[in-house]
């Protein structure tokens, strides 16, 4: 019969100079090699990461609990389907044997479910889910102690004991909730996949009105608007034209003339967006698209940064101009810089508030609110995707009165 082992194949070495870990099956003098995958990569370590005797990763690997934990569960699947075939007194097949494995493998594991979303995404180009999803499964795989969870195991109590599990740990209410929404969203998937049957969808619905519900965990926001004679304020504070934190400024600024825009849109536009004093372009976040007019304060701050960006990008924030997960991250981190900056010019002028960019979207709303503006009109300017809401206000308003509202901010 055949025997199962764990092993680093030497014979196979890879770019980063590391070597695969596979399952190896050997069955009357052949062999045959299955990789072992995590997060849609295989893993791989070398003779100082990887300890051979063993089977298993040294404490110097990244991650090597997780990855070790994952080296467990496969060892663990592939002895059962030998002992199912040795109860069943199946032949043994190589064919047979890999068709068990990777069928065993994929089928019914969330917690793999969500390395196969996370590549998914990757592939996409949508790097800024792939944080969530990956934290979501890390906390996930540390409550459960091991990588092998079953959709039909992630119940009410599973639920209910993964939010005081991270609730003893410090998480805010509205942190969980992007953690369970996210499960919630690769439940929802799963189940459209046929890898996951909706009965043991754990969630409150109209199939389960005892499900978890995450009503739970709704919270006040806190307030997040400035008023206008604030935001003057920041406008008029001397900084050096040359210096970073004038840039920054510039980019909070620019975000609040224009409808409260997301820093994420600000960085991909281009020169080719403008046209005639109006900014056209499509909002990353919706998909929707945006036809916003340029404030002369708008106009201006385009001025300061001809010539300034990357290629044909406006804003010095992107360094290239493919859209890798690189790149994502360096926008990040000119986010969280700008994000800083923005709060020690408030602490100069003494303006109480954690000016994020969520602040020059929320401000923009609350002005025009406070100017008498309806709420349709505010949304319709913001692009909220609700049915309910934005989109059956969208071919009620053009954009002569959205253009009025622009003015208004100032």
């Amino acid at each position: 019969m055949a025997t199962i082992t764990i092993y680093r194949n030497t014979q196979k070495k890879i770019k980063n100079g590391n070597y695969p870990i596979q399952v190896r099956i050997t069955h009357s003098g052949q062999r045959k090699y299955i990789t072992i995958g995590m997060n849609g990569k295989g893993l791989n370590g070398n003779e100082i990461t990887f300890n051979d005797a063993a089977g298993l990763f040294n404490k110097c690997e990244p991650n090597y609990k997780v990855k070790n934990g994952i080296i467990i569960s496969k060892l663990s699947e592939a002895e059962k389907i030998l002992d199912k075939f040795r109860v069943g007194d199946i032949p043994f097949s190589f064919e047979l044997f890999e068709r068990e494995f990777i069928k065993k493998s994929k089928k019914n594991n969330i917690l793999q479910y969500f390395d196969e979303e996370m590549a998914r995404l990757r592939t996409a180009k949508r790097f800024g889910y792939i944080t969530p999803y990956q934290v979501t499964r890390d906390h996930m795989f540390n409550y459960h102690g091991s990588p092998d969870l079953r959709f039909d195991q992630v119940d009410y109590k599973f639920l209910t004991g993964l939010e005081a599990y991270l609730m003893a740990r410090d998480a805010k209410k509205s942190t969980i909730s992007v953690y369970m929404r996210t499960l919630r969203t690769v439940f929802n998937s799963a189940i459209k996949s046929g890898l996951c049957l909706e009965k043991d969808y754990p969630f409150c619905s109209r199939l389960n009105m005892n499900g978890y519900s995450l009503s739970g965990l709704k919270h006040e926001s806190p307030k997040r608007a400035i008023t206008k004679e604030q935001v003057i304020q920041i406008k008029d504070y001397l900084l050096l034209p040359m210096s970073r934190q004038y840039e920054y400024r510039n980019f909070w600024l620019f975000m609040y003339y224009c409808r409260g825009m997301n820093f994420a849109d600000i960085a991909d536009l281009q020169w080719t967006d403008i046209v005639e004093n109006r900014l056209k372009y499509n909002r990353n976040k919706n998909n929707r698209d945006y036809d916003i007019l340029l404030i002369p304060e708008a106009l201006e701050i385009l001025a300061f940064f001809k010539g300034k960006g990357y290629d044909n990008f406006i804003f010095p924030i992107h360094k290239v101009s493919e859209n890798t997960e690189e790149r994502y991250h360096q926008t990040k981190n000119v986010l969280n810089l700008m994000n800083k900056s923005m709060n020690r010019i408030a602490k100069k002028l003494g303006i109480d508030a954690n000016l994020t960019t969520y602040v020059a979207r929320h401000t923009w709303a609350t002005g025009l609110k406070n100017k008498g503006y309806s709420t349709s009109v505010i949304s319709e300017g913001l692009g909220h995707s609700s049915e309910k809401t934005t989109v059956a206000y969208l071919k009620k308003f053009g954009n002569a009165i959205l253009d009025e509202a622009g003015r208004d901010v100032l």
